[in-house]
């Protein structure tokens, strides 16, 4: 689902841009790492507890991970906002 690949792909720019290994987000989050690297591709559902781990080992809120720009140029992400059980989503202008 797209979704997912637009929260991986946020995990994985945090995570270069702080310049972290997968492997060590493993060891902080107790994730395996080929869950961590499904997760950064999209290819798996990330669970919110394991969104919570991670946020907490990129030093970031969840919501950042979910709310974030996209650093590149003229690109945007679409904002993604949790209200009790919907899921609301805003594109960028």
């Amino acid at each position: 689902m797209w979704i997912d690949r637009l929260i991986g792909e946020r995990i994985r720019m945090r995570r270069e841009t702080v310049g972290v290994s997968v492997e060590s987000i493993s060891e902080r989050t107790r994730i395996d790492p080929v869950a961590l690297r499904a997760y950064e591709a999209g290819r798996k559902r990330m669970q919110r507890r394991d969104l919570f781990k991670i946020a907490q080992a990129l030093d970031m809120s969840p919501e950042d991970l979910l709310d974030g720009d996209d650093p590149r140029p003229g690109r945007g992400f679409p904002r993604i906002s949790f209200q009790r059980d919907m899921i609301r989503i805003s594109h960028p202008e």
